[in-house]
């Protein structure tokens, strides 16, 4: 099973705030529970993403004003 991991980004740089097992279920637990907890952040430029290790470029991207997005280059 593939693992990914959730980041936020609050103040210029991206830090881990857990690692889960990637299949549907999680992945949507995991999403609406950031979502939640991100938009009672009291920073406008919060962002989180969703990545796989080793990887560059995130699966998704969250913002305040667009929610959860698929990643596009």
């Amino acid at each position: 099973m593939n693992i990914l991991h959730l980041e936020v980004n609050r103040a210029g740089w991206w830090r881990r705030v857990m690692s889960f097992a990637n299949d549907a279920t999680t992945l949507d637990n995991v999403q609406l529970r950031a979502a939640y907890l991100l938009m009672e952040s009291d920073s406008p430029r919060i962002r989180a993403r969703i990545i796989a290790p080793g990887d560059t470029a995130p699966l998704m991207t969250w913002t305040a004003a667009d929610g959860w997005k698929e990643w596009r280059a």
